[in-house]
């Protein structure tokens, strides 16, 4: 059975990621605003900060006047960075431990992670609980870290598990089990015969799991627990480097999510989420169309 990736799919998600981060890289193609410029009131028509969306400002400002599509895009690398990291170390330990577990053929090691990956993947609500107890701004890049290491370790588990239950299912085909017969180690047979199935699993939940850890740490602003905005100041760590030079180390597409939702301001000023909201589901819509891609169709 062979897969048949739809390319429609891959198109359209990488279209709409390409066009948000050309934007990131060059903002002045939308708006010529800066993000930290601040402009308390607007003494020609007496009207004071925040204001609503114009043609100065097509998604308004924040409280303190500052563009909010500015604000957005200069932020992107702040928060595709860290989800990035996340999905990096999700993806590399979940794809290892998965290896292991299935050619070592120990089925003590299989239901290990069988029964912890599955209560990870089945208790989500669980890790949110502990992290709104929590309950603590990232404020050092070392809380930023232990953000990342929660997330991680929750996905991984999940990963694990959705790894492990793919690669027991291939073992089964015909010609994998006439390769072990015939004395191939199961280790080899996964880098030999299952490795095109490997690679493409392993790219499809890539992008599957860049799209939920964005989505989760969208949903933890809710509860005033932000996602990790800059590691920069964490000695030998290389971060991206600023864009424009003017990119703020402070704001992220989570923390004006964040911002707006826990102080109420978006009740009154719904304008708020639109900028920073609209860059999340771009984003999340582009990486689940390049997984649908991927995923493909069967075909015989």
């Amino acid at each position: 059975m062979n897969i048949r990736m739809q390319k429609t799919w891959i198109i359209v998600g990488g279209s709409m990621l390409a066009a948000l981060l050309v934007l990131s890289i060059n903002p002045h193609i939308v708006t010529n605003q800066s993000p930290n410029h601040r402009q308390y009131a607007n003494y020609s028509t007496g009207v004071s900060a925040p204001f609503p969306p114009s043609r100065l400002h097509p998604f308004g400002t924040d409280q303190w006047g500052r563009d909010l599509l500015a604000r957005s895009l200069y932020s992107t690398w702040n928060t595709l960075g860290p989800v990035l990291a996340v999905t990096g170390i999700v993806l590399t330990v979940s794809l290892a431990l998965s290896i292991v577990s299935v050619s070592s053929g120990q089925k003590w090691l299989s239901q290990i992670v069988t029964v912890v990956g599955g209560a990870m993947a089945s208790l989500p609500v669980l890790f949110i609980l502990i992290l709104a107890l929590d309950k603590r701004n990232m404020h050092s890049p070392y809380q930023e870290l232990q953000y990342i290491g929660w997330i991680a370790l929750f996905e991984t588990g999940r990963a694990a598990f959705a790894f492990q239950q793919s690669m027991e299912k291939w073992m089964t085909f015909e010609f994998v089990e006439s390769a072990v017969i015939v004395g191939r180690s199961r280790t080899g047979v996964i880098f030999s015969h299952l490795r095109s199935w490997v690679g493409r699993f392993s790219l499809e939940f890539a992008f599957s799991e860049f799209a939920r850890v964005l989505s989760l740490m969208t949903m933890l602003a809710a509860f005033h627990v932000y996602a990790v905005e800059t590691l920069s100041d964490i000695p030998f760590f290389i971060s991206f480097p600023p864009i424009q030079g003017i990119q703020s180390s402070q704001v992220s597409w989570i923390s004006l999510i964040g911002d707006s939702t826990n102080n109420g301001a978006c009740i009154s000023y719904p304008y708020f989420l639109y900028a920073p909201v609209l860059a999340v589901v771009t984003t999340v819509m582009g990486a689940n169309f390049i997984a649908r891609g991927i995923r493909g169709t069967p075909s015989r």
